[in-house]
């Protein structure tokens, strides 16, 4: 079968099993990555000659060297055919440097991408290596373990280098050594630093370990122009230079649009106007500010090292956008590098604290107290806390909310037992100014708080609410700034309505369950002008697995709100045993995206006349049983979206499916794929790419790769 492939498939497949991750091609820990590997790469070119001609110009693409007898072999083979030289994009040496590599290293005119690992001991040549630096033009330049070389002379070598680095017209990315607080790590890093500066073209410096007086020559090197500093894995410190040619419209769109952990330094204050403008619209810059470094006041250099440290300690969330605060997880601390910050200087340690307290999450009442000591202790800490999770409340929770004095996004599991319910609204209620996103949800007792733990797949448990002086509507009423709204409490009334057309006016996205019908019934009379996104998770069930509620009487509430509020929906998410008719999803008529599991009928989905949908998303519990796939093919002779362009199978098992049925033919899996080639109907995984496309390249490798062993 391989060999009757075309050419171009079987170009991607050599690719993907010939390709050297970037992390790996530049990795410079004790043990080589490439000092494991057990069976060689050329297997491939010895399958046939097909097969050698497509892969050679592949496998020369990047060449590893980890000893002299390599670098002979490679000699050699250049000898014999110099067009293999041209070949070669990406070089890693390893080890020593023989005196005769700088001239086999000229006949690679192409390389693009160089990596040296050479330590002090292996070579003591410094003429060697400044020939071989001297043959390479690089646009991408990893220089992590040269630190260690030159001998007594290590000043000459440096300089020699940094008048070498320099000359590299097209060099855009650098990866700096390791730096230490020794004066001779600093000299070497000031003299590459200079040599990169003076590069027209350079964009990004990588620093593998974030040094905070590196970073302040680094910045001060350039401080006309405009500085991103990012937080990338693995762990360093990202200072990118956009390109000076670039309008300034375009130049912060995509800059600021692409940002996510990024402090944005403009050199002319005039810009403030536009950037602050497409900040707004965006919301992902952290930090905005106008004027260079050299003259930046105390307050802006405290904003500027705030940042640095965030960049440090914080990974990059999932989604900076305020809209998915829910997706935040409290568990990503970088521990070890702020415990180091902590007790370096008073300065940064207070810097470490402030992004500390940004994200608190309450996990026991010894938390909650320890928190609230501290903010007590210094006031401007409150102003720092965003983000607070409490896992369940405690008496503690009430003087923290009134100490965080910046917050914006809480979630909290609150007992529905005496006065607790009661207290927590009322917490809340006095913090409501600045409450962005909310996140409610209810436990029986205190033994069960812990199914909530995980929201996304929690268990919500309904008891009988005995005191009746709780209203929820009293605390929606205050929250007009309010975003985001998930709401999972039963058995919580709303009596008092709407007080006027603000409530909840800034609503964008709204999670509830089918149960909380005094909700459901209440919402129906808020205007609501901006919703798109509604979520109604599954019903709540008892703890011996049966239903809790009565899916007819469950059905009247959200008819009500569909009824209400269903035409300004574009995206609709049904979780669980929803009892839906026809009807009520023909309210949604602006739904443009529909995500749907198993559990919802197949009638549904054929009987209803949706003609604005065009997105249907499939989760993936449905894909792994072969009864789901009966399902979809049930349902696609009667689907009736006329308009679906896209059917999204989340979490497909590419690689279940082909070992599965890699032997043998797949009637259903071509039937399926020719009625929805009938239907215009394009099937794909959540990433976007082609399921079936994706499978039989699988069937491929695994194939491939039973030969090779062969």
């Amino acid at each position: 079968m391989a060999s009757t492939l075309p050419e171009e498939l079987l170009k991607e497949i050599f690719d993907v099993l010939l390709h050297v991750p970037d992390h790996l091609f530049n990795d410079t820990s004790p043990r080589s990555p490439f000092a494991s590997i057990t069976s060689s790469s050329s297997t491939l070119l010895l399958i046939c000659k097909r097969w050698l001609r497509i892969c050679t110009p592949i496998l020369y693409g990047t060449v590893i060297l980890r000893s002299p007898a390599q670098i002979i072999a490679l000699n050699h083979t250049i000898e014999a055919n110099s067009r293999l030289a041209k070949l070669v994009r990406r070089l890693r040496l390893e080890g020593t440097v023989p005196a005769t590599f700088p001239e086999i290293a000229k006949r690679m005119s192409a390389i693009e991408d160089i990596c040296l690992v050479v330590d002090k001991g292996y070579n003591s040549d410094v003429s060697t290596l400044i020939k071989l630096f001297r043959s390479f033009n690089p646009r991408k330049a990893s220089l992590t373990r040269i630190k260690n070389l030159g001998g007594g002379d290590a000043n000459t070598f440096h300089k020699t280098l940094g008048r070498t680095i320099s000359r590299w017209t097209n060099l855009l990315w650098l990866c700096l050594p390791q730096q230490t607080a020794e004066s001779d790590d600093l000299a070497m890093i000031d003299t590459l630093i200079t040599a990169a500066m003076a590069s027209l073209n350079i964009r990004t410096v990588i620093l593998p370990a974030i040094n905070f007086l590196v970073v302040e020559r680094l910045i001060n090197h350039r401080p006309q122009f405009l500085g991103l500093l990012q937080r990338q894995p693995p762990p360093q410190l990202v200072i990118s230079i956009p390109d000076a040619s670039t309008s300034d419209e375009t130049m912060f769109t995509q800059q600021i649009q692409l940002a996510q952990r990024r402090l944005v330094i403009l050199d002319d204050p005039n810009k403030c106007t536009q950037a602050h403008r497409l900040y707004q619209q965006t919301e992902r810059a952290q930090v905005l500010w106008t004027g260079p470094l050299d003259t930046a006041t105390a307050s802006v250099n405290s904003h500027i090292w705030r940042e640095i440290v965030r960049a440090a300690i914080r990974p990059r969330t999932k989604s900076p956008s305020l809209y998915k605060y829910s997706y935040l997880d409290f568990s990503d601390l970088d521990l070890t590098t702020a415990r180091s910050l902590l007790f370096s200087t008073w300065s940064l340690s207070e810097h470490v604290l402030a992004v500390l307290a940004e994200r608190l999450h309450v996990k026991n009442e010894h938390h909650a107290t320890m928190a609230v000591q501290r903010l007590k202790a210094s006031l401007s800490l409150g102003l720092c806390v965003r983000h607070m999770r409490f896992d369940a409340w405690f008496p503690s929770c009430i003087q923290l909310l009134s100490t965080a004095t910046g917050l914006q996004s809480l979630t909290a599991n609150i007992w529905l037992k005496g006065n607790q319910p009661q207290n927590a609204f009322s917490a809340i209620r006095r913090k409501a100014c600045g409450i962005r996103y909310l996140r409610l949800n209810s436990y029986s007792t205190p033994m069960h708080w812990h199914l909530i733990q995980n929201f996304d797949d929690s268990q919500v448990t309904t008891v009988a609410y005995e005191a009746n002086e709780v209203d929820g509507a009293e605390l929606l009423n205050e929250l007009e700034e309010l975003r985001v709204l998930v709401w999972t409490m039963q058995d919580i009334p709303f009596v008092m309505a709407p007080t006027n057309d603000h409530v909840l006016q800034n609503l964008v996205d709204l999670t509830t369950t089918v149960e909380s019908e005094s909700f459901l019934c209440w919402i129906v009379k808020c205007p609501l002008p901006h919703l798109t996104r509604f979520t109604l998770r599954k019903l709540a069930q008892n703890r011996d697995g049966s239903s809790s509620s009565n899916p007819a009487e469950a059905s009247k509430g959200l008819s009500l709100f569909l009824w209400a509020h269903g035409s300004k929906l574009s995206e609709l998410t049904l979780n669980g045993s929803v009892n839906m008719a026809e009807s009520q999803l023909l309210l949604c008529q602006n739904l443009l995206s529909l995500r749907i599991d198993s559990t919802l009928s197949s009638e549904l989905l054929a009987n209803t006349q949706h003609h604005s949908v065009k997105t249907l998303i499939i989760p993936g519990p449905i894909w792994q049983p072969f009864e789901g796939w009966r399902f979809l093919l049930e349902a696609l002779d009667k689907l009736s979206f006329p308009n679906l362009e896209t059917i999204v199978a989340e979490d497909l098992d590419f690689r279940a499916l082909a070992e599965s049925y890699v032997d043998g033919p797949t009637p259903w899996l071509e039937e399926a794929t020719e009625r929805l080639k009938a239907r215009g109907v394009t099937m794909t995984d959540k990433l976007g790419t082609t399921w079936r496309s994706r499978l039989r390249m699988y069937n491929v490798l695994r194939r491939s790769s039973r030969l090779t062993r062969r």
